[in-house]
């Protein structure tokens, strides 16, 4: 596997949410963007992330944005202001643009002043890495509700 993407060999676990690859792996999202995001991918994706909170204190995001091409105005509408984001703790995104980046970053600002939750967000360059900023960020989670 390229240390650059988030693809694996097929697993029986994963699922496709509009053209975009998941795969649930304990309380981590792993998500393949291919194309735009749209509301109701994300709707989707959100679902699986509350079901995911139902067995754990809630969970986090290792998502390849390098093929995603936009993210639909009422996508990014429900980021800011769905109130069943509670479970969300953050997310480490590989390969964003810079556009991207801006636009991410203006969600996650938005997210914050409308007061619907309080995410992590990181900028990561390889799968590993996004997983080493996972774990740092739950342990800081978990060391600061002790």
């Amino acid at each position: 596997m390229e240390s650059d993407s988030l693809r694996t060999e097929p697993h029986p676990q994963d699922q496709m949410v509009g053209p975009h690859e998941v795969r649930i792996e304990g309380d981590i999202i792993f998500l393949t963007v291919h194309g735009a995001m749209t509301e109701r991918d994300l709707q989707a994706i959100i679902q699986m992330g509350n079901a995911i909170a139902d067995r754990h204190p809630g969970y986090w995001l290792l998502a390849d944005v390098n093929e995603m091409t936009s993210m639909d105005p009422a996508a990014r509408r429900l980021a800011a202001v769905n109130p069943r984001l509670a479970a969300f703790r953050g997310a480490a995104l590989l390969g964003a643009s810079t556009v991207h980046r801006i636009l991410i970053s203006l969600i996650v600002r938005a997210m914050h002043l409308l007061g619907t939750t309080h995410v992590q967000m990181g900028f990561v360059a390889s799968r590993e890495e996004g997983l080493r900023w996972l774990a740092e960020h739950k342990a800081k989670r978990i060391a600061a509700h002790q």
